[in-house]
């Protein structure tokens, strides 16, 4: 037979065409299953093409063959199904639901109700329908059929992909593509079965990733941006599925999925905004997304939805929320939307999930730094206790981190011991997870700062499982148990129980061989222990007394104001001194950082001197160990606070070593070593030195380039400098002034303090008045009396004083001086803002051209009332103002005279 044959012809060749179409090659099957198309229209031809067994190699077609031989052999079948009797047969070959497709009409498809009729099954037809192989005539009709017919194979696959096994099946049979490419390409009715039937394949985990690779997502998206509302919500169920898949969470956040889906969870219909919400619960998963969805608004919605929604839209809502609160930002967003309320309502009163989720979400959220999340937070302490007590490993550690960090503050503290919060945290302590542990000891030590709950603590049995840590402890558990039981030991009542618990035999070991964390919290607890006359026995015998002399825990023990009375009275400094100058290294260290901390107590800074610690604490800060260098340093620094003590720091020789610092030291001895120059400059003798070494170039270097404490420090030294004549003609050489203008407009508020007391000593030299004035300086100083603090007030007004004695000055300032604010600083100022003010107004009214503007601003009320009440400095400016401001005598006499 010929590749070209004739249809009136074929009539009575049915049989070969059929033989033809089961054995022939492509070209051949593309003419016959043409030609059997058009001879099946006739219901003789169908008997013959059936009984010549035509039904198989066309179903063969359909499942195998390309796209056209595909669409020929449907119509070919759909021809063949309008004979009942043929009907019967082809749904033997291939199930009753594709012939349900192949017979009905687009006017049957136009309804949903009629295309489910048609296509609904049983669970058992369902596996008949699969066993019987019409999974993959109905991804053919998907790919070959007319538009009804695509739209219901949709709805045909996508009830079957209702059971699990034919999920896979669908998927092996090439059936995602279609779907893809009908939600994608379709109708409307078309996108909406397509995106269901993927949204029950997305059920699969391999599914995911196969509708992924084949661009589902894309126009997933696009049906929830603009979608019909069956289609938005349909979509939007498939993108929740497929957000389950890591790789999908950032292909959906490529595709711009995000901010459709925080839309749909503000307005759309309930399915829609619990499928949303669904979605957005998994997208928050990922760090990126979480900062997406802030962005896109999507906390609100969320916050609404746990607080009004239906039980699984609350669900959603806290899932996704509890994602979303692990981040410090988003945090804030919640607390602000109102997020804690309805969270911690869910958190009391939810379904179970609801419960878990939000509750792990208030965790997060009372572990925020931000002040306002944190204070709103706190209603969430009864819900943290009974998750610590009740809650599964996860939930225990979390809650014992989140009581941990609340129980910092006095109110929290009264909370967590009212709502049961000790006893929870006390059997914490026996807990088998160490990080638990820690978060719980650390509880009961910030719980313990308060005497009333000290007294809940010991109620509750906690002296054994602490004494227990104190042993078996990791190093950071021992250290805050030891914490615990010297917070303890500080109520009286408590001592005798805690050594009997067998604690000062491991509270020994941890001073002798612990580290310095470990000796310090171990020393304090022995220290309060001690003052038990049975306890000081034991710590004896226990070997305690030699561990407890060394420097180390001298030093810890020294940080306590009480302490540092003691350790002096018990005569503790000598041994230190004699550390201090033999010791090694180490020893140094520690008696440095003990005198240090001794050397905070007035009295005790005259008895360290005397001991002859200053060359010694020299002699460390030359050498060549930072951190004796730093400690030292700190020392020297308490010392010289006193005058007696300044005097002693410069006359062992001590100024040109803290000069050496300032030059040639690393950022924190710099900043230190200016803070003892500003220190010893208050001596009259010391500004004579410290500019005779060279301090003041170096001073001046160091406020234009330090950091911000050495600006401060550095510029506290230059104001101490600048009394002396000399000083202010060697500061302004070195730059001094411009510098210390710089800090004027620049600094922070210590900066400009300093700067302008500094500025104020210099002005009383007439170069440098000129100099202040020529660079800028009154606008600057005036922006300070209008800003400024009351200390860059006293300064400013002072200097402003200084400079205004100059009459040229008077004169320059008439278009940049703010009367006004000089009359209100006079009239509402403290006494030194007063005298300075009045004084600025007395010279201002000297030059005739300022008395108006004096007079224009209120002077003259603010004037009287200082020279009726103010003190002999602001009645004299104030008399000499009224004076300047008279136009003739009588009238001067009338300014003058109180009435």
């Amino acid at each position: 037979m010929g590749k070209t044959i004739a249809i009136e012809e074929s009539v009575a060749n049915i049989p070969i065409l059929v033989a033809l179409l089961r054995d022939g090659d492509d070209v051949q099957r593309d003419k016959v299953v043409e030609a059997l198309r058009d001879l099946s229209a006739t219901t003789a031809n169908q008997v013959v093409i059936e009984n010549a067994g035509g039904i198989p190699p066309l179903m063969a077609l359909v499942r195998a063959g390309s796209a056209s031989q595909s669409e020929k052999a449907i119509g070919t079948l759909q021809n063949l199904a309008s004979n009942p009797c043929i009907k019967e047969a082809i749904e033997v070959e291939v199930g009753a639901p594709f012939v349900a497709l192949l017979c009905c009409s687009s006017n049957e498809l136009k309804e949903e109700k009629s295309v489910g009729s048609m296509v609904e099954t049983t669970a058992q037809e369902k596996e008949v329908t699969a066993v019987a192989a019409g999974i993959s005539p109905l991804v053919a009709l998907m790919r070959g059929g007319n538009g009804p017919q695509k739209a219901a194979a949709a709805v045909a696959l996508w009830n079957l992909a209702l059971k699990a096994e034919n999920q896979e099946k669908i998927a092996t049979a090439g059936g995602i593509e279609p779907l893809v490419m009908l939600v994608r390409d379709g109708n409307d009715i078309q996108k909406e079965k397509g995106a269901g039937a993927l949204k029950t394949l997305a059920l699969n985990d391999e599914n995911r990733t196969t509708i992924a690779t084949a661009g589902g997502i894309a126009p997933l998206v696009a049906l929830v941006h603009s979608g019909t509302d069956v289609q938005k919500q349909q979509a939007a169920a498939a993108l929740w599925n497929l957000s389950v898949n890591d790789e999908n969470k950032m292909a959906i956040a490529t595709a711009g999925g995000i901010q459709p889906l925080v839309t749909l969870a503000r307005d759309g219909n309930n399915v829609q905004k619990e499928k949303a919400a669904g979605a957005l619960w998994n997208l928050s998963m990922r760090t990126a997304n979480q900062d997406a969805i802030g962005m896109a608004g999507g906390i609100r919605p969320l916050v609404i939805l746990a607080r009004d929604g239906n039980d699984a839209q609350k669900e959603h809502a806290a899932g996704a929320l509890q994602n979303l609160s692990t981040k410090a930002d988003i945090q804030v967003m919640i607390a602000r939307e109102g997020g804690i309320p309805p969270l911690l309502a869910l958190a009391r009163d939810g379904n179970g999930a609801q419960k878990k989720l939000s509750g792990e979400a208030m965790q997060n959220l009372a572990l925020s730094t931000e002040n306002n999340v944190f204070i709103e937070a706190r209603g969430i302490i009864p819900l943290l206790v009974v998750m610590a007590r009740d809650g599964d490993g996860v939930q225990k550690q979390s809650a014992a981190e989140a009581l941990r960090k609340l129980s910092s503050t006095p109110e929290n503290k009264v909370a967590i011991t009212a709502a049961g919060g000790i006893s929870v945290l006390v059997t914490l302590l026996s807990y088998d997870n160490d990080v638990g542990k820690e978060d719980s000891v650390s509880a009961l030590w910030n719980l313990s700062m308060n005497a009333d709950t000290r007294t809940a603590i010991v109620k509750e049995g906690a002296i054994p499982p602490l004494v227990a840590m104190l042993q078996t402890g990791n190093n950071t558990q021992k250290a805050k148990a030891a914490g615990v039981l010297g917070a303890l030991g500080l109520n009286s009542t408590y001592r005798a129980a805690i050594a009997e618990a067998g604690s000062i035999p491991p509270l020994v070991m941890l001073v002798r061989d612990g580290n310095e964390t470990l000796k310090s919290h171990a020393a304090s607890a022995l220290w309060n222990l001690s003052a038990r006359d049975t306890n000081q026995v034991t710590i004896a015998e226990a070997g305690g007394i030699p561990p407890l002399v060394s420097a180390g825990a001298l030093g810890a023990l020294a940080s306590n104001h009480e302490n540092r009375v003691v350790i002096a009275a018990a005569g503790g400094i000598p041994p230190l001194v004699v550390l201090l100058h033999g010791g090694g290294d180490a020893q140094k260290c520690h008696a440095a950082a003990a005198l240090w901390n001794l050397s905070l107590r007035p009295e005790n800074k005259a008895v360290i001197a005397a001991e002859g610690k200053t060359p010694s604490l020299l002699a460390l800060v030359c050498g060549d160990n930072g951190i004796q260098k730093a400690i030292s340093l700190r020392a020297l620094l308490n010392l010289a606070v006193t005058s007696d003590n300044k005097m002693v720091v410069a006359t062992d020789g001590g100024i040109p070593v803290i000069l050496a610092l300032v030059r040639d030291g690393n950022q924190d001895q710099k900043e230190h070593a200016a803070a003892a120059l500003w220190t010893l400059s208050v001596e009259v003798d010391n500004k004579t030195v410290i500019a005779a070494t060279g301090g003041i170039p170096l001073l001046v270097e160091l406020a234009r380039g330090g950091n911000d404490a050495q600006k401060e420090n550095a510029t506290g030294a230059l104001w101490g400098l600048a009394v002396n004549a000399d000083n202010k003609v060697a500061i302004a050489k070195a730059g001094g002034i411009p510098t210390l203008l710089a800090l004027l407009h620049e600094g922070n508020v210590i900066q400009k303090e300093n700067a302008s007391g500094a500025l104020w000593g210099l002005a009383s030299n007439d170069a440098n008045t000129v100099a202040i004035v020529v660079a800028g300086g009154i606008p600057l100083l005036m922006a300070l009396i209008h800003d400024g603090n009351d200390v860059q007030k006293e300064n400013a007004s002072g200097a402003l004083w200084v400079l205004f004695v100059n009459t040229k000055n008077r004169i320059a300032i008439t278009d940049t001086y703010d009367i006004p604010a000089l009359v209100t600083l006079a009239r509402d100022g403290n006494d030194i803002h007063k005298e300075n003010a009045s004084g600025v107004l007395w010279t201002l009214s000297l030059n005739e051209d300022n008395k108006l503007a004096i007079k224009s601003a209120g002077a003259v009320a603010v004037l009287k009332a200082l020279v009726r009440s103010g003190n002999d400095i602001q009645r004299e400016n104030a008399s000499g103002t009224l004076w300047g401001l008279s136009t003739n005598f009588d009238e001067q006499i009338n300014e003058r005279t109180p009435s």
